[in-house]
């Protein structure tokens, strides 16, 4: 009994504390029953190195499970780090260029960039999740640069039904609140709106205006 309580005090530290006071309370159960309850009868300490034995095990195996529910914390908390700085990495890449409307760039940075750290963090199908929303991303930068030429501006109208209906998906696996998306989609028409106006066309083209983001909605 003695043996097995110093190879048990052998193994203690301090940077496992409930590991540590558990085989000093064991212990301090056992010196405690041998104290009010042994007169003659050795028989309890065979009783006591068993309990001991079985508790040793019971905390052994509760201290390696609190070991690995550390270890995948941690884990767990590298992956959303680094999920963050690809992330962010990615929309800075992308907003950096000035011409931007700050409300794309706003969009971008609060929202999208959560989108991207969940694919990131998606078990399946990550590269398939994650290049689709950057190529949403793409696309509404594209569709906010100026549309010089007629033909950039039909391109905009044909691209705007996949880009708004790709841009509510994303909303929904975030979770945002329809007056925050009905404000953002409002501001997008207006960005629309000027990528197509008079001051962006080319002085060739004065001729079918295109609709904007607001009336493709409709």
């Amino acid at each position: 009994l003695l043996d097995m309580l110093s190879r048990a005090a052998i193994g203690l530290n301090h940077e496992n504390d409930q590991f540590e006071n558990a085989i000093y309370s064991k212990a301090d159960e056992i010196v405690h029953r041998i104290l009010n309850e042994f007169d003659d009868n050795i028989d309890i300490f065979q009783e006591l190195l068993i309990d001991l034995d079985e508790s040793l095990s019971d905390i052994s195996k509760q201290s390696k499970e609190n070991i690995e529910q550390a270890r995948r914390e941690l884990e767990e908390k590298t992956l959303q780090e680094n999920a963050g700085i690809i992330a962010n990495e990615i929309i800075r890449e992308r907003i950096k260029e000035s011409s931007i409307d700050h409300v794309v760039k706003k969009f971008l940075s609060e929202y999208w960039s959560k989108l991207l750290m969940m694919s990131y963090l998606q078990n399946t199908n990550v590269q398939e999740s994650l290049q689709k929303h950057i190529d949403t991303m793409d696309k509404l930068i594209w569709s906010v640069m100026p549309k010089k030429t007629q033909s950039e501006r039909r391109d905009l109208v044909d691209a705007l039904p996949d880009l708004l209906e790709c841009l509510n998906q994303g909303m929904d696996s975030l979770a945002v609140h329809d007056d925050e998306r009905e404000k953002f989609f409002a501001k997008l028409a207006q960005c629309h709106s000027k990528a197509v106006s008079s001051k962006a066309r080319s002085v060739e083209e004065t001729e079918n205006p295109v609709e904007t983001s607001s009336e493709a909605v409709n």
